[in-house]
């Protein structure tokens, strides 16, 4: 029977947030790119989406770290776009790595119900905006370890891009991958190829997605987790998480889920991308998680 104590309260008030926002590519290839980066400059109210509301505090066009800093690109789902996951990308900038995302022109994508229809060139787009994301993200910023985040397709995406499919491995991603809910019916067999650090997550009420981690974190490497949130459904890996609160922090603050969700990606990165054990992987699961899995290389 499931555990039913309910999360207790274990919050931390976050580091300050830049966050910047322009267009990369030539003239005839123009396309959105999104930045999150830690800061100690001053953060105000901003709006993301005057359409959907979605606000936060973010130190605008704050200026960029002054030495080297993580990166992570993030891969959005199917029909989203870079800012689908602010809260996530937020905690990780605070966290102190930069986080870096562009818009897919998601087309003729196959059927979910059909993984057999899937091939390598299958979104193969999405493979070359996250490689010319990278190129741009390198000329424009000082970096050090490079790793991939994405949600759905975009989970997908990130550990095809990160060894699942040879085609789409991208050998400058070495930091680690972070798969939220990814789709993985096309390359549950050969996420082997994946031998960075990874971490997936998932929801019990994610019902879709969920069921299948478990087949591809058996065939993954160390060092590898699997996390499963209680009252987590596929979408809580999105702005509809905390799209009716004024700013992040205050969802953070009073939502256990996303706060969940977001300490342990940051946890994760800190762990794998700046040398930092803040205890979350090493110690008991929090309460509000159903399952951690972990296998680390000794």
């Amino acid at each position: 029977m499931e555990n039913t104590i309910e999360p207790m309260r274990h919050k931390t008030t976050r580091s300050n947030v830049g966050f910047t926002q322009g267009t990369f590519g030539n003239a005839g290839s123009k396309r959105a790119f999104y930045t999150w980066y830690p800061t100690t400059e001053r953060e105000s109210a901003y709006i993301y989406d005057t359409v959907r509301n979605i606000r936060s505090r973010v130190a605008l066009d704050a200026a960029l770290p002054d030495q080297p800093t993580p990166l992570i690109l993030f891969s959005h789902g199917t029909n989203a776009n870079g800012l689908q996951s602010i809260y996530i990308c937020e905690s990780l900038a605070a966290a102190g790595c930069m986080v870096c995302a562009t818009d897919h022109n998601d087309h003729d994508v196959p059927s979910y119900r059909d993984p057999n229809a899937w091939n390598d060139n299958s979104c193969a787009y999405r493979r070359d905006d996250l490689h010319a994301l990278l190129d741009f993200a390198e000329a424009e910023y000082e970096l050090s370890q490079i790793a991939i985040m994405g949600h759905s397709l975009g989970g997908y995406t990130a550990l095809s891009c990160a060894g699942a499919q040879r085609s789409w491995h991208d050998d400058r991603i070495r930091g680690g991958c972070i798969a939220l809910s990814p789709w993985n019916e096309p390359i549950h067999d050969s996420v082997d190829g994946v031998r960075i650090p990874a971490m997936l997550q998932g929801g019990t009420t994610d019902i879709g997605i969920t069921p299948t981690l478990d087949g591809i974190y058996d065939h993954m490497h160390p060092a590898k987790y699997l996390v499963v949130f209680r009252r987590v459904g596929h979408m809580d890996f999105s702005n509809n998480a905390c799209d009716q609160y004024e700013s992040t922090d205050a969802c953070l603050n009073t939502e256990d889920e996303p706060e969940l969700i977001a300490k342990y990606a940051a946890s994760f990165a800190k762990q794998y991308l700046r040398n930092i054990d803040d205890g979350v992987l090493s110690g008991a699961p929090l309460a509000g998680v159903a399952r951690l899995q972990s296998e680390v290389r000794r």
